[in-house]
């Protein structure tokens, strides 16, 4: 005869469980393999592996979780080192409504994806929104990191990059230097623990 109700649902929370455990087991092993792709350069390859990812922290961890932040993170690099910046622009939006849900939005993790999808927008010239973001991810680090940190430094620099392409270079120079300022009053054992400023602070 059929199994008791009791027992039918006992089995289908177990098979539940071993389902999420195997497919935790594969998003590691795939992980694995992006990272090596991404160490030889193979961008694209790495995409429908990520997205694979994408698709098992969606069914195991749900839709509105900081562990799937990292993955729409993860995405948004690969495609902009592919230079497609709009499947970028789209996974770093996504990323940035959960964690504004999540954590506030003056949080630093917030920034941060700012801070990229900024970036984003001035390799598309799109000057504007650019800015917008970079000042809001600087006011954000100002308010929670103080006025010496790296993670200032980084976004300074990227307002500085900003205003270059737009041949702003008097508001550039006063950046740069204000990063350069920040920069001389950090230990260097700060600079090598975060190691995020950009090389153009120091050529």
């Amino acid at each position: 005869g059929a199994f008791p109700p009791v027992v039918v649902a006992s089995s289908s929370v177990v098979d539940s469980s071993f389902r999420g455990w195997v497919s935790q087991i594969e998003a590691q092993r795939l992980n694995q393999t992006i990272k090596q792709l991404y160490d030889q350069g193979l961008y694209a390859q790495a995409i429908p592996l990520a997205e694979r990812i994408l698709s098992i922290y969606q069914e195991t961890i749900g839709e509105n979780t900081l562990e799937l932040t990292e993955i729409y993170n993860r995405l948004a690099n690969l495609n902009s080192r592919i230079n497609n910046t709009t499947k970028a622009e789209f996974f770093m939006k996504e990323a940035l409504e959960i964690r504004e849900s999540i954590l506030g939005e003056n949080h630093p993790a917030v920034a941060q994806i700012l801070n990229s999808l900024a970036e984003n927008y001035r390799i598309q010239k799109k000057y504007y929104e650019s800015e917008s973001l970079q000042k809001r991810a600087l006011s954000i680090y100002q308010d929670n990191c103080g006025e010496h940190n790296i993670l200032l430094i980084n976004s300074l620099s990227n307002l500085g990059l900003l205003y270059i392409d737009q041949r702003r270079f008097k508001e550039a120079e006063s950046i740069f230097k204000k990063a350069l300022k920040i920069h001389g009053k950090i230990s260097i054992n700060e600079r090598i623990t975060d190691g995020v400023f950009l090389n153009s602070i120091e050529n």
